[in-house]
């Protein structure tokens, strides 16, 4: 594994390389095209990194020799290196820019594995090369459409010039996992693994929220019920999840629970309207430690408490008292008939404010409240053979 120094140990290894093989009468340099010949007018090899692309066989991959298989690891950054090498003559002559090329060629040719004490001596802190993948040269190909982008993209006349690749470099990840302590015993007694003979999963799994009287949601002061299997247990915890809260919290109307089966009560007024995740937490009789379940969903609808009209004209400001209370970050709508209307005032999270323009007195519409996408409750009893609408949410403008 190496450290964050190793894209410029691969680049000062390649540059210390052919300095040595080449001979101090070449000027080994490792600048952009544009000005690698700035100032500079004698023989010269010049070594561009120009491309850095995530190695696609490390992505996901853990270093060996560094946890044990059954710990969790960090992938490393494995990263593949494409160098441009491009040769220059004394005074701009080609021949000898050819010829330089040649020999910079033939020396990555005899030594495509970089050395490890090469690398070591290249650049002062780097650990490249006590990574357990070797560094490797290879020549790539472009093609003519490829280079003529890439020296468009230096803004500098083309030169003759070879492609390599240097492959892998593996960073070390910073992060840090736990090393587990080893496993002594497996379960109570060392029992080992049980071996369930069914088809269900053996450990806490909810199927469905079972909501009273068929209701698309529920109203505050309802008893809910979890329907799943291996339920049953001790120390049952059942936690809601709502989506404008950072994290689950315990829910306190646990009304007992069966192997299939949770009652649980929601508080009128506590909780606010919206959308819940709900999970239960759960000791097996028969293990040592608690499980918990996958989450379902409910929505949890708001409920108006009451509700005045004035008219002005044809303007009418009606006036509800809700609850649970409105938070400030939910989105809140009334919807008169099908007549989606914005508060007018929010500053009481209990009482919202609307304005009806073209009212007319006589005029009667059935509201509800959309809190965070759930609707207050208009229908009085799905149970009923024909259901119908609630009266006590029908509005006359005066």
């Amino acid at each position: 594994m190496s450290n964050s120094l190793a894209i410029a140990a691969v680049t000062s290894t390649l540059r210390h390389m052919m300095d040595g093989e080449l001979g101090g009468g070449i000027n080994v340099t490792t600048l952009p095209p544009d000005r690698a010949r700035n100032g500079q007018n004698g023989n010269q090899i010049n070594l561009f990194l120009y491309h850095v692309e995530v190695s696609g066989a490390w992505r996901n991959g853990r270093m060996p020799l560094q946890t044990r298989p059954s710990e969790p690891a960090e992938p490393p950054l494995g990263l593949n290196l494409r160098y441009l090498l491009t040769a220059y003559g004394q005074a701009d002559d080609d021949v000898s820019a050819h010829e330089i090329l040649g020999r910079a060629m033939l020396c990555l040719h005899d030594r495509p594995v970089l050395n490890r004490e090469e690398i070591r001596g290249a650049l002062n802190g780097n650990d490249l090369g006590d990574q357990v993948e070797r560094v490797r040269l290879t020549p790539q190909a472009l093609s003519l459409e490829e280079t003529s982008k890439m020296w468009t993209a230096f803004q500098v006349n083309y030169r003759i010039s070879a492609a390599y690749e240097a492959a892998v470099v593996l960073i070390e990840s910073a992060r840090t996992t736990p090393r587990p302590l080893p496993v002594l015993t497996r379960g109570k007694a060392d029992h080992g693994v049980y071996v369930y003979a069914s088809m269900l999963p053996p450990y806490p799994t909810l199927f469905e929220v079972e909501i009273p009287r068929k209701q698309p949601s529920v109203r505050p002061g309802d008893i809910i019920t979890l329907r799943g299997h291996e339920l049953g247990g001790d120390d049952l915890e059942v936690f809601l999840q709502h989506r404008r809260w950072e994290e689950a919290k315990k829910a306190d109307g646990v009304m007992g629970g069966t192997d299939d089966a949770i009652r649980l009560l929601i508080p009128a007024g506590a909780l606010p309207a919206g959308i819940y995740s709900v999970h239960s937490k759960v000791k097996p009789r028969d293990q040592e430690f608690p499980r918990e379940s996958n989450d379902v969903t409910f929505a949890l609808a708001p409920e108006i408490m009451s509700k005045t009209v004035n008219r002005v004209g044809d303007v009418a400001t009606l006036e509800i008292e809700v609850s649970p209370p409105v938070l400030k970050a939910q989105k809140v709508e009334l919807l008169l008939g099908s007549r989606p209307l914005p508060p007018t005032d929010r500053d009481d999270p209990r009482k919202l404010k609307f304005r009806i323009t073209g009212a007319k007195a006589g005029d009667k519409h059935w509201i509800r409240v959309r809190v965070d996408g759930v609707d207050s409750h208009l229908v009085t009893d799905y149970d009923q053979p024909v259901p119908s609408f609630d009266s006590k949410y029908e509005v006359k403008i005066p």
